[in-house]
């Protein structure tokens, strides 16, 4: 069986993951309820609780302080950074420091990097991937927006691998649109 690699869009408010498939047909994977995009949201309960997508959304209704939105805002930003500054006054969750120069998210007694919140996302990816597929090891293509820098690529791409993800490559979104109309226009 040959290796097949996923194309995952890891967005502010919703994700995805796709897969190419013989013959060159892109497929977006949906989940087990039929929906072709994910809610980018964690939910921390009580413990080591975690529910991402539409079940944290619902989650986050009555305890909106444990559901964290937004969160591709934070990933490899400082935290006295203006979008930092400003995101902050839009979130019902608290964003703090984390001793160095980078923001963590508080929720209840304890902080979580924005790589960590962001690989729960990965990781359900990954396992609607896995359900749909069979595939055993996930190998992606990560896109992410064209303004990130290295700092922003290294902390998505730690995220993507903590979810036990074999990132082949971080594409700029316009880049990756590039390719795949070039490929497109190519095959007829």
């Amino acid at each position: 069986m040959r290796e097949l690699v996923f194309g995952i869009d890891f967005g502010t408010t919703y994700s995805t993951i796709a897969v190419c498939e013989r013959g060159g047909t892109a497929r977006v994977i949906e989940g087990v309820g039929g929906e072709r995009v994910t809610p980018t949201v964690v939910f921390f309960g009580p413990g080591d609780e975690r529910i991402v997508g539409e079940g944290a959304v619902m989650r986050g209704i009555l305890e909106p302080d444990r559901a964290i939105t937004g969160v591709k805002r934070l990933i490899g930003r400082g935290f006295d950074t203006r979008v930092v500054r400003d995101f902050m006054r839009t979130v019902p969750y608290a964003i703090e420091p984390d001793g160095q120069r980078y923001c963590t998210v508080r929720i209840g007694d304890r902080n979580y990097p924005p790589d960590e919140i962001a690989s729960a996302v990965f990781a359900e990816l990954r396992e609607r991937a896995r359900w749909a597929t069979g595939a055993a090891v996930i190998s992606a293509v990560v896109t992410v927006p064209a303004h990130f820098g290295a700092v922003e690529r290294q902390a998505i791409q730690a995220a993507a691998v903590h979810a036990e993800l074999d990132v082949i490559r971080i594409l700029a979104e316009p880049t990756a649109a590039s390719v795949a109309y070039s490929t497109h226009a190519r095959s007829g």
